[in-house]
């Protein structure tokens, strides 16, 4: 029996290690498997919305991060 060659992921950009809360974790969970998305695609997506809100003046920033 020939074995199957395992498939070789190819990763774009650079890795992250992002800690979330319990039930942020839990909430991501839910959306990724209800909408059929990467939970990885799904924090790209809410980080490009936050940088451009950020960039637009849109977004009230917490003390400390206002030089963005």
């Amino acid at each position: 029996m020939a074995q199957k060659k395992a498939k070789s992921v190819q990763r774009r950009g650079r890795p992250f290690t992002l800690y979330l809360h319990q039930d942020q974790a839990r909430e991501l969970d839910l959306v990724a498997r209800s909408r059929r998305v990467a939970k990885a695609e799904l924090i790209r997506l809410a980080l490009d919305r936050l940088m451009e809100q950020i960039r637009g003046g849109q977004l009230n920033l917490p003390l400390g991060v206002e030089n963005l």
